[in-house]
């Protein structure tokens, strides 16, 4: 070990990107798995109503608030998102909706190093001193272990934007309005998870034996939600990231 003032990872370069096609011409075809959706479904299971119900409504009514944060790597040329997965997600199959990336990179001096990788690179809004005020919070992720050490991830902490406050945020989104008509709508409309053939749990109330679905991907889940408790068309999607499981 030894210091060397020449490492300047505390500096990066940040700008915007828009959040479209050319952006998840990059992901490869196997980024989600039914294994992924399979603890997406286990995580989310107390908290549908907020996860999927109060999320998907407030996109619809006024659009995605928060940018996504993207942390590239312009050298090594790959990059990672945190958070934002569930609204990458959402994108993908709302397409018409606006959605924003802040892009972090600590190799990258110019957004111009960008161009021809994403589009409409913007700098983010600055002050008269150009500078951005931006609040992060760091959130402690002890679940992990590292084959290579032999050690659980103790000091690992994740960090966010202190703005992403989708759930459980009453004052914006968890209203007494949404919460009465989530209760009327899941008394009326829902469907089965099924992941290889395995049961899951119902979300809502199925009204038939063919509202059940075998998903592929999280984003199965999110169109069954969109179709059953939104009214979306499935046909307005040319792939389906499920299969219809007829329960005898």
């Amino acid at each position: 070990m030894i210091f060397n003032s020449q490492v300047r990872d505390f500096q990066a370069g940040i700008f915007a990107i828009d959040i479209d096609d050319k952006f998840f011409s990059y992901f490869p075809n196997s980024w989600q798995t039914k294994a992924g959706t399979e603890g997406w479904l286990f995580h989310q299971r107390n908290r549908i109503y907020l996860r999927l119900y109060v999320f998907i409504d407030s996109v619809l009514k006024t659009g995605f608030k928060d940018p996504i944060v993207v942390y590239s790597d312009i050298e090594k040329g790959h990059f990672n998102i945190h958070p934002g997965t569930n609204r990458i997600v959402l994108k993908m199959l709302l397409p018409e909706v606006r959605l924003v990336g802040w892009v972090v990179d600590p190799r990258c001096n110019n957004r111009k190093e960008y161009s021809g990788i994403f589009n409409n690179i913007k700098p983010i809004l600055r002050d008269k001193q150009g500078n951005k005020k931006i609040l992060w919070q760091s959130l402690h992720r002890t679940g992990r272990h590292d084959d290579k050490t032999g050690n659980d991830a103790e000091d690992q902490y994740d960090f966010s934007m202190t703005s992403d406050i989708y759930l459980g945020n009453t004052k914006l989104y968890d209203t007494e309005e949404r919460r009465q008509k989530w209760a009327e709508l899941q008394s009326k409309a829902g469907f089965s998870c099924y992941i290889n053939d395995k049961y899951i749990y119902d979300i809502g109330t199925p009204q038939s034996s063919v509202d059940a679905y075998d998903f592929d991907a999280t984003a199965g889940v999110y169109q069954a939600f969109l179709h059953h408790f939104f009214g979306y068309d499935l046909n307005r999607w040319k792939k389906l990231y499920f299969r219809r499981k007829v329960i005898k």
